[in-house]
């Protein structure tokens, strides 16, 4: 059985009044480029990762960006870039993918960790870039996120893991409601991941 079931559709895009998300395609690259190398350290530190490389192309980008596009058509993950309202500029990527228990288990004590079945649960991970997470849109784009995720999409579950060396990232997704509930580290030992649920409804109105 496919991870996302072909007779589910599968959202294209959604929005805020700042943000416009959209299927991840190479026709974005220039905008998700200039994103990416706005500060290639900081999302170095995200992906706990070489990636981006300071001499990460142009090239290099078109393809990935094909790949996803492959990725999304195939229904093995879907990644989304995030545009400003009037999308000449990328702010930032969303890339949801299958959650794989065996990541977190035995590594991870908390049973709470694993879902039933996670046959049809949901890994994301985001990222803004520094300069729209200086103007709040990181927030806002999380907001979005889980109103989103409940609402248009069929997962069984769905969990966020954000990096420990991101603080600003992990009070996000805390303030936000997520229920934080396991860490584990990477398999050098190098990145504490903080894994978060999405709870079923979000908070009550004010």
């Amino acid at each position: 059985m496919a991870w996302y079931r072909d007779e589910w559709p599968v959202p294209r895009e959604t929005s805020t009044p700042s943000l416009r998300m959209r299927v991840l395609r190479p026709e974005h690259a220039e905008r998700d480029y200039a994103a990416l190398m706005e500060d290639p350290a900081a999302l170095r530190v995200w992906s706990a990762s070489s990636w981006p490389a300071d001499d990460f192309t142009l090239a290099e980008n078109v393809e990935a960006l094909a790949e996803h596009e492959r990725e999304w058509e195939r229904r093995e993950a879907f990644a989304y870039t995030v545009l400003s309202a009037d999308e000449a500029r990328c702010e930032g990527c969303v890339y949801i993918n299958p959650y794989d228990n065996s990541q977190w288990h035995p590594r991870v004590a908390p049973a709470s960790a694993a879902p039933e079945s996670d046959e049809h649960a949901a890994l994301v991970t985001w990222w803004a870039r520094p300069s729209a997470a200086a103007r709040g849109l990181d927030a806002e784009l999380l907001a979005e996120l889980m109103r989103w995720l409940r609402a248009d999409w069929r997962f069984s579950e769905v969990f966020f893991l954000v990096n420990q060396d991101r603080p600003r990232d992990l009070l996000l997704h805390r303030d936000a409601g997520l229920h934080e509930i396991a860490t584990a580290p990477s398999i050098d030992g190098a990145t504490l991941w903080h894994l978060f649920r999405l709870p079923d409804e979000g908070p009550p109105a004010a």
